[in-house]
C-alpha cells in the first residue's frame, strides 16, 4: 500500500567561507510503499531548527516530526517527515491508505 507524507530535506547554502554555510529546509510530498518501511522513530532534533526558524513557514512551534527508514535493496534509507510517531502510525495503519490507482 502506498501512504503521502510530508518529507522534510535540506540543502546546503554554500557561501564563500565554511562557517557561512547555513542549512535550509523544504518541503515536499513524498509517496511512501508501506511494504518497505522497517522502522519509525521519534526525530526530536529538528525542534532545533524549528527554534532558530531554518524551516519552512506554517510549520507550529509544537510540531513533531518522525524519522522513517525505509529499506532500499540491501541498505536502509532515513526519511524525516512532519508528524509525531503516533500519528504517523495511524496513517500507515489505516484502513483508507491513500492507495494510488491507476
Amino acid at each position: 500500500m502506498f501512504i503521502k507524507l510530508i518529507e522534510v530535506y535540506s540543502e546546503m547554502n554554500h557561501g564563500a567561507k565554511a562557517f557561512d554555510n547555513i542549512k535550509r529546509f523544504h518541503l515536499r510530498e513524498l509517496v511512501v510503499n508501506t511494504n518497505y518501511i522497517v522502522s519509525l522513530k521519534e526525530e526530536s532534533s529538528m525542534q532545533y531548527y524549528l527554534e532558530r526558524g531554518q524551516l519552512p513557514e506554517g510549520l507550529k512551534k509544537e510540531q513533531s516530526f518522525t524519522n522513517i527508514t525505509l529499506m532500499k535493496g540491501h541498505i536502509g534509507t532515513d526519511t524525516i517527515v512532519v508528524g509525531s510517531l503516533e500519528s504517523i502510525q495511524k496513517i500507515i495503519n489505516s484502513d483508507d491508505r491513500g492507495l494510488l490507482k491507476g
